[in-house]
């Protein structure tokens, strides 16, 4: 995983390819062949407390339209998940060609529900999955959040750790 994503705009904090990679439960299989897993924490560089998860898995991706709805049902089902707050819809973001799926989960964050947008792509040699967490999205309705700009960052995000095999 790059040291920081978006020009630098959120740094890493933590590699979690070899937990992800760990816990693949098929390396070859239907859908995909020799797929390892690769992802990290990124925290803002301005400080404060967003954070960018990111995580997925690259190798030969046979069907990246059925994978990307796998990895956003997996996403729900992941345990901080308490519910899906904005339905999930397949865009494409502007300046880009590829589409992305995105939504607002709701994630249980100590006491309180947090709404996170999520973003998801697949490609012929990767999927992943982008989760923000912002302190400031505790104070908006999950309806108000701009699905179509985090998408806009998921493309370039997308671009950043994106590695051609």
């Amino acid at each position: 995983m790059p040291s920081s994503l978006e020009d630098g705009k959120y740094t890493l904090q933590q590699d979690i390819s070899q937990k992800l990679d760990s816990r693949l439960p098929v390396r070859d299989g239907d859908g995909g062949h020799d797929l390892h897993g690769s992802g990290g924490a990124y925290q803002s560089a301005a400080g404060g407390t967003d954070q960018l998860i990111v995580s997925g898995v690259y190798g030969t991706i046979d069907d990246p339209d059925t994978v990307r709805q796998h990895v956003m049902d997996g996403t729900r089902s992941d345990g901080i998940v308490t519910g899906v707050a904005v339905p999930p819809k397949v865009i494409t973001p502007a300046g880009s060609t590829e589409p992305v799926s995105r939504e607002v989960l709701t994630t249980h964050v100590g006491v309180r529900d947090l709404p996170t947008p999520v973003c998801a792509w697949a490609d012929s040699g990767t999927v992943a999955v982008v989760m923000r967490m912002a302190a400031a999205n505790l104070t908006v309705s999950p309806g108000s959040i701009d699905l179509n700009a985090f998408a806009g960052e998921v493309s370039t995000v997308r671009d950043e750790v994106r590695v051609k095999l």
